[in-house]
């Protein structure tokens, strides 16, 4: 299976950013998934890989809270759910398998 496919795996298709009223609601993965392909053909090392996934995980709350002032404060559980898909991603880039 390719790192993209782990990536997905990891990710779950049921969290939307719908609360933000894009056009398109996007399944939250496919951001980190889509910015880890990015990362991979722009970097081309996995340590440039991991710190630039790290940088997306740690503006994330910021970014969307900045998208409109009018949402709420991101949540204890948006935080987790964003780092658990980050860390997925950053896994499968790296080579390393999740454990239980």
């Amino acid at each position: 299976m390719s790192w993209v496919g782990k990536a997905e795996d990891h990710a779950s298709a049921h969290h939307t950013y719908e609360h933000l009223g894009y056009g398109e609601n996007m399944r939250i993965h496919k951001v980190f998934v889509e910015g880890a392909k990015w990362q991979r053909d722009q970097l081309r090392t996995d340590e440039a890989v991991e710190r630039m996934a790290q940088g997306i995980l740690a503006t994330f709350a910021e970014v969307i809270e900045a998208q409109d002032r009018r949402l709420p404060p991101t949540t204890d559980v948006q935080r987790r759910h964003a780092e658990k898909y980050a860390r997925a991603a950053i896994k499968a880039l790296v080579g390393e398998e999740s454990r239980p």
